[in-house]
């Protein structure tokens, strides 16, 4: 995963996000939806480069460990799926892997 900006028609989503994400406010979980091709993949994976970075700013700072390993593709409380439907016991063996492999929490990211 690298680390990339947001999209220009991101920014007021974006800017809700980070203020959520600050204030301690992020929801448990979220769903980008949108129209095939309009950054939603990108918006994703910049959100969790900035919730998995030791030290972020307005976007990921790039160069803390979290932000190395994200950037490297191998994050170990971050791991990723393109399957279209995923089974309920498959979600839950899923999040409680990484439960056990988090070495910091609260922060476990899965992109389905």
């Amino acid at each position: 995963m690298a680390l990339t900006g947001v999209m220009p028609w991101h920014q007021a989503t974006w800017q809700h996000l980070t203020r959520l994400a600050d204030s301690g406010r992020m929801p448990h979980a979220l769903l980008i939806h949108g129209a095939h091709g309009v950054g939603k993949q990108q918006l994703a994976e910049a959100l969790i480069a900035r919730t998995l970075c030791a030290s972020p700013a307005d976007q990921a700072c790039g160069h803390c460990h979290s932000c190395a390993m994200l950037a490297s593709g191998y994050h170990r409380i971050c791991c990723e799926s393109r399957l279209k439907r995923v089974s309920v016991k498959s979600a839950s063996t899923r999040f409680a892997k990484l439960i056990a492999l988090s070495h910091k929490p609260p922060s476990r990211v899965v992109i389905e």
